[in-house]
């Protein structure tokens, strides 16, 4: 009984210096903590942001490389659907939508394209040359539109002023 006394009796006798010295290690952790959350948080955001940067880029790169060659080849055709297959984990329904589109596009302009090739080599079995020619010039056309609207349908999700910024700090 009578530890119990003395014990309450020196609680008594602490000056708010121990008894910050017995919080600071507490309070310390915490911030410890959130700091360490932020930091994960904010590096989450950054491979969020480059993961999704990548996918336009790469996506952006296919749409040209159709629009410079005048056609679709396959690995144009195929590096597209590798990368579009991603958007639908990291974009919203209409990037899935517009890709969907995009890649529709890209196999008719294939199609026609064999046409007009078929026909430039004497087939007779492809129909009217100069409507398949038509069909051609404006599905580039379209695929040049595509283009345009492949950074506003991203543009909710990538941030392009700040991506700007950001790779000037790398």
């Amino acid at each position: 009984m009578n530890e119990l006394i003395i014990a309450i009796q020196n609680l008594a006798n602490k000056t708010w210096f121990d008894y910050f010295m017995a919080f600071a290690p507490l309070v310390l952790s915490i911030i410890a903590i959130y700091i360490s959350i932020d930091s994960t948080r904010q590096q989450n955001k950054i491979a969020l942001l480059d993961k999704r940067l990548e996918i336009y880029t790469h996506l952006k790169i296919c749409i040209s490389n159709v629009i410079a060659e005048g056609k679709v080849t396959t690995q144009n055709a195929n590096a597209f659907i590798m990368k579009a297959r991603d958007v639908k984990f990291l974009f919203g329904a209409e990037v899935e939508e517009l890709c969907d589109e995009i890649y529709k596009s890209m196999m008719e302009l294939r199609c026609v394209g064999v046409k007009v090739e078929a026909g430039i080599n004497g087939s007779k079995n492809v129909g009217n040359h100069m409507e398949n020619c038509d069909n051609e010039s404006m599905l580039l056309e379209k695929m040049f539109e595509y283009s345009k609207l492949l950074e506003d349908a991203f543009s909710p999700y990538i941030s392009f002023k700040k991506v700007k910024k950001y790779r000037k700090k790398k």
